[in-house]
């Protein structure tokens, strides 16, 4: 007798079981299944696999035997884990698996080896085996909005990705293996726990897009200097007082976004690149114009200026006692210089 899931298919695909080895095009998106019989395994010339928007929750070893497939679209289903048999997906170029219920991967994924996108979005992953070293030849590998804690060193054989997405996770680090990373065009890591970055992303020289928002950056590494062709950067909702001296060769840089920062001033080059935060018409943060840093240098002079009449010491000695003042009342966030500056940074008073 033919299991119900069997007949099922047989009436959808319109094609009887003994024939399943000559369909080319398997197109079963929304179609209510929940459950895929052994027989799949005669899927086995198809190449272009559609199963997204159903109800499965498991896959059965035999879809090893989707060999020929270049097209594999899982998406929006209630998959929990995926069999090892998925090493079978040789040929495939396009796998997508995002909406599922994954909370771990198979070393079978190692398989993935041709694979030029690979997206595993909004599943419960909170940790990436190492053989996602497999997916040399992934130029869009997006794995955001899951529950990754970190990443394997694994990670580094990501050499030919031009888009990697790993925004929404819980990264608190990134492992030196993502300077590996030298193709990468958009690299989006916001929404995540980072405190600091590696020296190695000074090897990010191609790159056009970063988001870094809502991190818990306190400061970046001379390595971001690298950042050349970078054209939109995004640093928002951050901790950080300041931009390192090699954000000067931000050259290309059309848009940088650093409002939520204690940063009180930036280099006058990249004054009139900033952006104002959820501002689509791109205007300019005018905090950071050269207009509005020319008056807060002017208070700062004059600050210095009364520091130094309070001061008896040699030159060399009051500078160093009014830098340390400067930066413990004036330039600290919940000093009421700042305050002021912040609040209205057009109208300046004498605190």
């Amino acid at each position: 007798m033919v299991s119900t899931n069997l007949a099922i298919l047989e009436e959808l695909l319109d094609c009887k079981v003994q024939d399943w080895d000559t369909l080319q095009t398997i197109k079963l998106a929304h179609s209510g299944i929940t459950e895929l019989p052994p027989e799949v395994i005669k899927w086995s010339a198809a190449t272009d696999i559609d199963l997204s928007g159903n109800q499965l929750t498991a896959l059965p070893d035999a879809v090893s035997g989707w060999s020929a497939a270049t097209v594999i679209s899982l998406n929006d289903n209630q998959l929990t884990a995926l069999p090892e048999t998925v090493s079978g997906w040789s040929a495939a170029t396009y796998i997508d698996l995002s909406g599922n219920h994954l909370t771990v991967l198979p070393d079978g994924v190692r398989g993935w080896t041709v694979a030029r996108y690979i997206t595993i979005n909004c599943n419960q992953l909170k940790t990436l085996p190492g053989a996602v070293s497999g997916w040399s030849a992934a130029t869009h590998i997006g794995l955001y909005y899951n529950q990754l804690t970190s990443l394997p060193d694994a990670v580094g054989n990501w050499q030919a990705a031009k888009n990697i997405g790993l925004q929404g996770n819980q990264l608190s680090y990134l492992p030196d293996a993502v300077g590996n990373w030298q193709a990468a065009m958009s690299i989006c890591l916001f929404r995540n726990q980072l405190s600091s970055l590696p020296d190695s992303v000074r090897n990010w020289r191609t790159m056009e897009c970063i988001e870094l928002d809502g991190n818990c950056l306190n400061s970046l590494p001379s390595a971001v200097g690298e950042w050349r062709e970078a054209r939109s950067m995004g640093f928002r909702e951050n901790q950080l007082r300041s931009l390192p001296d090699g954000a000067r060769n931000w050259n290309a840089a059309t848009d940088i976004w650093l409002a939520g920062n204690q940063i009180l001033v930036v280099d006058d080059q990249l004054c009139d690149k900033c952006r104002i935060e959820d501002d689509y018409d791109g205007a300019i943060d005018e905090y950071f114009s050269l207009a509005n840093k020319k008056k807060i240098q002017e208070r700062y002079v004059r600050k210095i200026q009364q520091c130094y009449r309070q001061h008896q010491e040699r030159r060399k000695a009051a500078a160093v006692v009014i830098q340390q003042h400067y930066k413990n009342y004036f330039y600290r966030v919940e000093g009421p210089w700042y305050k002021k500056v912040k609040g209205e940074y057009l109208q300046f008073r004498t605190v």
